[in-house]
């Protein structure tokens, strides 16, 4: 038996946020001040503008240009991806699609939204050749998205894990909607993001891809089978399978060498299989042969965290 990784074995590491907001709807920050402050102070290698798709602030004559946005950070190897936030209901991000106004396909109130209403705004979505994300499961006083509810949608790629407007601690982390989901057979990938509103929700949370390159099909193509990690600060230096054990480390950045590091490697049902707490930058994990799925999850003493996607065994 050995594992299968989600990780591509060649290509380099790039970081991004695949959730933003900007004047185009209630963002706090212009288009091209969002774009800057991902790239220069941020220090991404991509960002996805998703603005609502209900509420336009922006004057239609002034819609974005993506083609003219990335024209101009061509040289500078950065990369703007086009979005949308379907958000007439419960929220879902729409990556790599066409940024849409005021188009009210389902036309009902939104708590007479059906199963069905939300399929079709998937399908939707991947007709377009986009990737589907379920925003924010769990969101102030009530909760977007139930492990039952994603069970009875096809077509999702992933779950929005880490939304950094209400991310405080482990009660906001949608992880048990994930590992529910994943406990009951479902592929879905997870991923962390600002839902960059204003500077209270900048360069919170992120996601760092593994990719052949930070061209949007690259990155698209890489987050499709799940390359990527995420996390608030954390970052793995090494993520890895030989045959049937899984190596973790973490980076051996300055910021890190004093950090106490516990790594969880969690398995069905969200049970956490094994753990290591120290100084050791270094875990593994061997099979024992009836694991569903692992993932890791490096927690840092400073708060900081990333997980990794799940690994399966054949």
């Amino acid at each position: 038996m050995k594992w299968i990784s989600p990780y591509l074995e060649e290509g380099n590491w790039y970081k991004g946020n695949l959730h933003t907001h900007t004047h185009v709807s209630d963002g706090g920050f212009s288009v091209d001040y969002a774009v800057i402050g991902y790239q220069h102070m941020a220090k991404h290698d991509f960002v996805v503008l998703t603005d609502h798709n209900y509420l336009r602030k922006m004057n239609p004559d002034k819609a974005i240009s993506f083609e003219i946005l990335n024209e101009q950070y061509k040289e500078k190897n950065f990369t703007i991806i086009e979005g949308r936030e379907e958000s007439f209901a419960h929220h879902i991000l729409g990556i790599g699609v066409k940024m849409i106004y005021g188009v009210d396909s389902i036309r009902k109130d939104a708590k007479d939204y059906t199963l069905e209403d939300y399929q079709f705004l998937i399908d939707c979505i991947r007709q377009e050749g986009g990737l589907v994300y379920m925003a924010h499961p769990h969101w102030r006083e009530f909760d977007h998205w139930s492990a039952q509810d994603i069970m009875a949608l096809d077509g999702i790629d992933g779950i929005e894990i880490i939304n950094g407007n209400r991310f405080s601690g482990p009660g906001n982390l949608a992880t048990d909607v994930w590992d529910e989901v994943l406990s009951k057979g479902k592929k879905v990938w997870g991923v962390a993001n600002d839902d960059c509103h204003s500077p209270a929700t900048f360069w919170v949370a992120w996601n760092t891809v593994r990719a052949k390159s930070n061209s949007k099909s690259d990155l698209l193509a890489a987050l499709k089978q799940g390359s990527n990690y995420f996390g608030n600060g954390a970052e793995f230096g090494r993520i890895e399978v030989q045959e049937d054990t899984l190596i973790v480390e973490c980076s051996d950045r300055n910021v890190f060498q004093t950090c106490v590091k516990i790594f969880r490697f969690i398995g069905k049902d969200g049970e956490c299989l094994k753990m290591q707490c120290g100084m050791e930058r270094y875990a593994e994990y061997k099979a024992k042969g009836d694991e569903l799925y692992v993932r890791v999850e490096l927690i840092l003493n400073n708060g900081m965290v990333a997980f990794t996607n799940p690994f399966y065994l054949v």
